[in-house]
């Protein structure tokens, strides 16, 4: 990461990226009903969309299991490689929920269904919940 060019974002930049997606969502005809996220930038993504959506957040495997993957919002911060994405929408009852990042590479092998920000450029991002 040494050599690579590095974008922070605030917590400012999280929030107004989620309420963007909060909004887009909105307008859309599909009935999400639950919420969840990929560990650990996805949990709070999707943590701030559930309250601002009123979804039910969905917190362990079992109770996933048992809601229409077709309701289902999975949330992760950054779709880099589309490795994750691919790696959990692989897995019932994944396979057909919707999925949301807020950070989208353009060379990501994977789009997520919705993104707030798609990047051309090749640099590292920093979340304000990584910071040290």
């Amino acid at each position: 990461m040494s050599n690579k060019k590095k974008k922070v974002y605030t917590w400012s930049d999280i929030d107004t990226r989620v309420n963007l997606l909060a909004s887009i969502l909105k307008k859309q005809e599909r009935q999400l009903t639950h919420i969840t996220g990929i560990p650990r930038g996805g949990f709070i993504v999707a943590t701030m969309l559930s309250h601002k959506l009123r979804l039910e957040y969905v917190s362990d495997y079992e109770q996933a299991c048992k809601i229409d993957p077709q309701n289902l919002l999975l949330c992760d911060e950054i779709n880099d490689t589309g490795k994750t994405l691919k790696k959990y929408t692989s897995i019932k009852p994944f396979n057909k929920c919707v999925t949301l990042v807020i950070d989208e590479k353009l060379s990501s092998d994977y789009s997520a269904d919705y993104k707030a920000v798609i990047h051309q450029d090749h640099y590292w991002i920093e979340y304000p919940w990584e910071k040290k």
